[in-house]
Formats: structure tokens, C-alpha cells, sequence
């Protein structure tokens, strides 16, 4: 069976070096390993977060063969209830295909919108007009003998 040719369109295309590709699933296997069990954490997680396709990823070589990758999530496929989301970057040795070093940054949600109040269905009852305005001071308590 023959398949027809699967010319890659210019449009859209994006091209990763190798470096850049090994690094990229060094760090995702890492970051979110396929073997790994749903958490127990107590701190609810929107689920998608647990998506590997929630994420865009960000790389760029620096010297001495170090490549960083970065993990953000990206808002307009995932939009998590936290207020503040974690940027993950990687350095990835290239020659030994290692993780040197995690960090971890923290950003606004730019989706986080605080829930809005729920309005009372307590009855309310009209203002009194004879009511004063402030209410007066208590009479000072008497005082004991002796002392």
C-alpha cells in the first residue's frame, strides 16, 4: 500500500531542532511523566492542568550546551480557578541528556476572576426615620467605694 506524499504546509509549521526536541521530552517526562498516578494532593487541581496539551513550551540554547525549556500554561485551553499560575523551566545538559536544574516562577492568572458575592435573601427592613442617628454612649458604670 502506498501512502501520497505528506508535504508539511509552510504556514503554521514549526521546526525543532533535535537539541531542542530531546530536551523538550526530557523535560516533559520530567514534568509530567506518563507513568504517573493521579495526585493525592490535597489542594484541588483543575484537571486539565494534569494535560500535557494545556502547555506551551518555550526553549532557547544558552552556552556550555544548556538548553532551557519552559512549561506556561496556556489560558486559552486551560483556565484553572487558581489566581496565580507556575512557569516551569528546565535546564537540560545536551551532551548528557540530564536535567541540571528546575525553577519555578509564579504569574497572574490572567483568566482568575473572583467569584461574585451571592446576594443575601435575608428580608431587609425599611430604615426608621426616628431612629437617631448615632446611638448614644452609655452611662458610665458606678464606681466601688474604697477604692
Amino acid at each position: 500500500m502506498e501512502f501520497p506524499a505528506m508535504d508539511i504546509p509552510e504556514e503554521g509549521s514549526v521546526r525543532i531542532n533535535g537539541n531542542a526536541a530531546a530536551s523538550i521530552q526530557l523535560a516533559m517526562e520530567d514534568f509530567l511523566s506518563w507513568e504517573a498516578e493521579p495526585t493525592q494532593s490535597p489542594i484541588q487541581v483543575s484537571p486539565c492542568l494534569t494535560h500535557r496539551e494545556s502547555y506551551d513550551v518555550t526553549t532557547a540554547p544558552i552556552p556550555d550546551g544548556v538548553m532551557l525549556v519552559r512549561f506556561d500554561v496556556n489560558t486559552g485551553v486551560c483556565q484553572p480557578d487558581d489566581q496565580l499560575l507556575d512557569i516551569i523551566t528546565y535546564a537540560i545538559d545536551i551532551r548528557t541528556m540530564r536535567i541540571i536544574s528546575r525553577e519555578i516562577r509564579t504569574r497572574p492568572n490572567p483568566t482568575f476572576r473572583l467569584p461574585t458575592p451571592v446576594p443575601s435573601t435575608a428580608p431587609t427592613q425599611p430604615p426608621n426615620p426616628e431612629a437617631p442617628a448615632i446611638a448614644p454612649e452609655a452611662p458610665p458604670s458606678p464606681t466601688q467605694p474604697g477604692r
